[in-house]
């Protein structure tokens, strides 16, 4: 990359005297902005929004027989006195500034769900549950230590409780453990303590 920003300089001070120097700036800066982006790694910039196409939405059914289909993404759909909204599922890999015994990067699998959830209850606090697991019988657990390799990406705001006249937004981090790899069709259910229903939705990895 030093090779190509002196070349760049190069050529860049050859035509610089022809031009006006505020368009010559103006290029300078953009051509520098492209040569940084296109040098980052790729799975340092997450793709976001999710692909409807690879989700499966089922009918969860719960003890006593009532059932809730699932929505598609951004589309609102209620449980006691919440409205839950998924707005995206991205599996991904991180490159975490830790080393192993080689010296060699450690990579991070993770899942990333992005909701967002309101409380429209004046009164009412609810208790708000994620949960995904797949079909090894892997439950995952939420770690957000990779939060700060993430580019864009904000944690999801809110603990299980969620109060009254509240909106909770962000994304939910799920690392992958390391028996996952394996795994083909992933579980993701949102439930709420005072309501007999699920939503459930299904996607392979």
């Amino acid at each position: 990359m030093n090779l190509l920003l002196t070349k760049f300089k190069t050529t860049f001070q050859n035509i610089a005297p022809k031009i006006n120097p505020v368009i010559a700036l103006i290029i300078g800066v953009i051509l520098i902005a492209g040569l940084t982006l296109y040098f980052i790694p790729k799975d340092l910039i997450p793709k976001w929004g999710g692909d409807e196409n690879t989700i499966k939405k089922e009918i969860a059914v719960s003890k006593n027989g009532q059932s809730i289909s699932a929505p598609n993404l951004n589309e609102v759909a209620q449980l006691g006195n919440l409205e839950i909204t998924l707005q995206g599922i991205e599996e991904g890999m991180a490159r975490t500034l830790e080393v192993d015994e080689e010296g060699k990067r450690i990579e991070a699998g993770y899942f990333a769900i992005g909701i967002k959830v309101f409380n429209f209850s004046r009164d009412t606090k609810e208790v708000f549950h994620v949960q995904l697991t797949d079909n090894k019988g892997n439950q995952y657990k939420e770690n957000y230590s990779i939060l700060s390799y993430l580019s864009g990406v904000r944690r999801y705001g809110c603990d299980q409780n969620v109060y009254p006249m509240i909106i909770c937004e962000g994304t939910i981090i799920f690392l992958k453990p390391a028996k996952a790899d394996t795994a083909k069709k992933i579980r993701l259910t949102f439930y709420v303590e005072s309501s007999k229903k699920k939503i459930v939705y299904e996607f392979e990895s």
